[in-house]
């Protein structure tokens, strides 16, 4: 090792005959925790697709993958090679299909399988392998990077701990990939710089696995059997691993920036750098000087009927570098988020230093500084108990006038089997603040089956200016089960369905909130995916009760996708509608366009409409932009983009891309690289 009666009970509703054999268990016949031993090459394979290389005879073979969902023998099945030199780890795969001409693949955008993951999109929309490693071998999916090919080539990646999207600081590394008469080839070449990785002086073990994901037949298939719940203690062992010394060398990458435009008749112009230090293979320091946060688009909020604030992602790559080491949480249905880092406006000056202090302790650093005006900061630190248990805290702090607030927090995770248990005990202090906060959450996951039963306490002045807590002022229960799967057979390919239950008081002992609700998906074998669900709440003296019913034809294909969301009944007791079009597409070869719109009416009509539209002139060009209608207000803006490889990065932007109403200015922006 490198060091409704909600109130009562869950209700389940099942209305779907349940697959026995959906998503079983790894067996103690070797289909999980396979071990592979390192091999060293001397000549290194090109990387073009062929996989003729003398390198790939003598390197390990991963051989015999499983259904993940069933558990089975794969029944296309796939070879995985792996070897390494001083500078690179090499991977391979040999994608075996009994239907060559049917291999599907789009997608030409270097990271574009993992781009709509923070809006519950699937990453596997096409066929593509994918790799992941775990330097320090602590089976925790934290330390896990993975490197995805599809079989065009085009690669994706996201590093452990998360990383930044400028190609110099989050890594280049090279793939390629090429269809044969019995299926398609890819290789890879990672660099260890890329990495990181234990600073040991012998051989040591580290977690890898191999994946496949087959399109035609929505199947993916995996070497060590993690199962569909992703336990990545059960990832394989590359055994004698002699991590090379000298591979690693601290880096300083500058990326200053200048900004001149016009806004309103009148000349503006803005500067600064972003900063990231490679202080060793296990820590990163990374700091910001006058950042430009504004001409980054911003996700849009949608207009949905809600009682509370709601979570909307981050998109800006100061706070993405390195952000898993500073946001703890439960696995299943977090309270909110202790830091929030979109209640951070722009700063003068921002620095964060992250990674892991040893094999079992990770740290994040975080500070940001708007000079005269305000200080935000946030600690965290893990410790790993085992591959399946860790404890931490977390302590958050806002300094400004009239706002000093801080929250501390204690957590632990932890997973026998099955069954897994999780805590959070949290206080803040402050002008407003001054309550705390208890999570307990149990878990059962096995088979096609996720179950998870929490009781949480909320007093009413628990309250974190830097976080995101949608719900205070109560305790009780939350519970929910679901069952998902797949069929192999028949027009029928997946499915999901599950149910909750919600009981809420207030401090008080008055009745907050009764909820329950049910809820069921399925998907065809031609990609038209059917939903409904159904809500029944009483929150203080208000009544919810609304069905909703859905349908998309191309659910995973967003090349050519559109569907219709529909939801009816009463929202706080008044009669409501909700409808959701969207759609997407694309046309002449390169021209994506996609379109979402919202009609909510609830005592008037609100109306939202999203229309975004690029041109794709090559993997690092593009041009496009999107327009944001809200009832009466209108924004759009226009871009060109000359960015995603290395060297300068060049922007150009017309209007505002995250004002209500559309803003007279064109920017002109070039992001250097050393």
């Amino acid at each position: 090792m490198c060091s409704g009666l909600p109130w009562r009970g869950l209700v389940v509703l099942v209305f779907f005959i349940q697959p026995g054999s959906a998503g079983a268990q790894p067996k103690s016949d070797g289909t999980a925790s396979r071990p592979l031993a390192a091999v060293p090459v001397t000549t290194p394979p090109v990387i073009d697709g062929d996989l003729s290389d003398e390198a790939w005879k003598s390197a390990g073979q991963a051989v015999t993958f499983f259904d993940r969902e069933q558990g089975s023998v794969a029944t296309d099945q796939t070879v995985a090679y792996i070897a390494y030199d001083a500078h690179y780890i090499y991977v391979a795969f040999d994608c075996h299909d009994s239907q060559p001409d049917r291999v599907e693949a789009r997608e030409t955008i270097r990271d574009s399988k993992y781009a709509g993951q923070q809006n519950g999109e699937s990453p596997n929309k096409e066929d593509n392998v994918t790799f992941s490693i775990d330097p320090y071998f602590t089976k925790k999916a934290d330390d896990v990077s993975v490197f995805s090919v599809n079989a065009l080539g085009t690669p994706s990646a996201q590093i452990a701990g998360g990383r930044g999207g400028k190609l110099e600081w989050k890594g280049n590394w090279d793939s390629a990939a090429k269809k044969t008469s019995t299926g398609y080839a890819v290789e890879m070449r990672i660099p260890w710089q890329m990495l990181n990785y234990p600073s040991v002086s012998g051989p040591c073990t580290m977690g890898i696995n191999f994946f496949r994901y087959q399109y035609r037949t929505k199947t993916e298939t995996v070497w060590s059997n993690v199962t569909v719940h992703s336990f990545t203690d059960l990832e394989g062992l590359w055994q004698q691993v002699k991590v090379p010394s000298h591979a690693f060398r601290p880096k300083l990458s500058l990326l200053p920036y200048v900004l001149p435009g016009v806004k309103d008749g009148s000349f503006t112009f803005r500067s600064g750098v972003d900063a990231r230090l490679a202080v060793s293979p296990e820590v990163t320091a990374v700091g910001s000087l006058n950042p430009d946060f504004n001409t980054i688009e911003g996700a849009v909020e949608s207009i949905a009927f809600s009682r509370s604030e709601r979570f909307v992602s981050e998109k800006r790559p100061f706070f993405l570098e390195g952000q898993d080491f500073f946001f703890p949480g439960t696995r299943f249905n977090d309270i909110g988020a202790y830091f929030y880092s979109r209640r951070v406006p722009t700063f003068d000056l921002g620095t964060k230093v992250y990674g892991k202090v040893s094999s079992s302790d990770s740290i994040g650093l975080l500070n940001s500084v708007t000079f005269g005006d305000r200080t935000d900061s946030v600690l965290r630190y893990k410790h790993d108990l085992s591959a399946t248990s860790d404890v931490g805290f977390f302590v958050g702090q806002k300094a400004a006038a009239g706002d000093h607030n801080t929250v501390a927090m204690v957590d632990e995770h932890a997973r026998f089997g099955s069954f897994g248990l999780e805590t959070q005990f949290a206080k803040t202090w402050g002008e407003t603040a001054g309550g705390g906060a208890v999570v307990l959450s149990a878990n059962y996951q096995r088979g096609n089956n996720t179950s998870v039963f929490q009781y949480h306490t909320l007093s009413n002045d628990f309250q974190i200016s830097d976080g995101f807590i949608p719900y205070f002022n109560y305790h009780g229960f939350f519970g929910f089960t679901d069952f998902s799967g797949q069929w192999r057979h028949g027009p029928w390919r997946g499915y999901d369905y599950g149910a909750y239950g919600i009981g809420w008081d207030h401090e008080d002992g008055s009745r907050y909130q009764r909820s329950v609700g049910y809820f069921g998906s399925v998907v065809s074998t031609s990609d038209v995916s059917y939903s409904f669900e159904h809500d029944y709440a009483i929150v203080d003296d208000t009544v919810d009760n609304t069905f909703q019913l859905g349908a998309t034809v191309g659910s995973s294909n967003r090349f050519r996708k559109y569907g219709l969301n529909i939801q009816f009944g009463r929202l706080a007791s008044q009669p409501a509608t909700f409808l959701t079009p969207k759609a997407s597409f694309r046309v002449f070869r390169h021209l994506d366009v996609s379109y979402s719109g919202a009609i909510l009416n609830l005592q008037g009509t609100t109306t939202q409409n999203v229309l975004t539209m690029g041109y794709e002139l090559s993997p690092t060009r593009s041009f496009g932009g999107r327009m944001v209608t809200l009832d009466s207000d209108t924004n759009w803006y226009l871009f060109y983009r000359a960015a995603g490889g290395k060297g300068t990065d060049f922007y150009v932007v017309l209007g505002d891309p995250n004002t209500r109403r559309f803003s007279r200015q064109l920017q002109v922006k070039l992001v250097f690289a050393f």
